[in-house]
């Protein structure tokens, strides 16, 4: 266990070039080293939020981040089970970037909503978000958590807080800036003896010649699952696990076109 000469002086790991409030834990297991930062949840916040939102952004805006981060590491702690850890530093869980990243305006916006967590049912929600939704939200049990139905995949009962509705202000600011300028950066192109391959690889089915692909899609516009036609044999495969692991796509909220 690593402490600060003094409780309010940052320890600094040269590695990463940052600091950190709190005390560092070092743990090893299977050869690899890992090291935990020991924090107040308003000090992990504060080396938060900079991470997730601008600083220079709209105060308000800074304020209902900073409820909405906390309360997801609320949640993640609430689940942490037997891990020694509760949440990691980069964008699987939350961007943290310790004393290092903190900033006045941030900061600020921590203190003022100090204790504040968004609750249902008495317990921290899973307050999870994003930089951009494509135009419409998603329930978490269409696309993380979809469950076997039949020969094909459906949607988990999920969070009553978590449904999807539309967000035409996401639509209307690329309406505004015109075309997405990321669609080109998200593309992928696979040609159809890639899909079979990877499919192969990936869940042991080999479809032969691809001819097909469909999607079984939520309410939200994203797939439940992927239907791949092959001449041997058709798949019906979870949407986003064939998605974002399978063929490495950067999100689940897709088209498909020829080339």
């Amino acid at each position: 266990r690593v402490v600060p000469v003094q409780p309010w002086d940052p320890i600094s790991i040269s590695e990463k070039g940052l600091s950190y409030r709190g005390d560092l834990w070092l743990q090893t297991a299977g050869g690899s080293l890992t090291v935990v930062n020991v924090v107040s949840p308003d000090d992990y916040m504060r080396g938060v939020l900079p991470g997730e939102m601008l600083p220079f952004w709209e105060i308000e805006a800074l304020r209902a981040q900073a409820v909405t981060a906390r309360t997801y590491a609320a949640w993640k702690q609430s689940s942490a089970s037997e891990r020694e850890w509760d949440v990691r530093d980069d964008v699987s869980d939350q961007c943290y970037g310790g004393h290092s990243a903190e900033t006045e305006r941030t900061n600020t916006a921590v203190g003022s909503t100090a204790g504040q967590f968004l609750f249902y049912d008495g317990e921290p929600i899973r307050a999870m978000f994003s930089s951009a939704n494509g135009g419409a939200t998603e329930n978490p049990g269409c696309v993380f958590n979809a469950i076997r139905v039949g020969d094909t995949w459906g949607c988990a009962e999920g969070w009553s807080y978590l449904s999807s509705v539309p967000d035409p202000a996401e639509l209307a600011a690329y309406d505004k800036r015109g075309a997405n300028p990321y669609a080109e950066l998200w593309a992928e192109h696979f040609s159809g003896g890639e899909i079979r391959a990877q499919i192969l690889v990936d869940y042991g089915v080999d479809i032969g010649q691809f001819l097909s692909m469909a999607f079984n899609e939520s309410a939200g516009g994203r797939p439940i699952s992927v239907i791949v036609r092959g001449n041997r044999r058709s798949v019906d495969l979870h949407g986003d696990q064939f998605l974002r692991r399978t063929l490495g796509l950067a999100s689940t909220m897709v088209r498909t076109a020829p080339f």
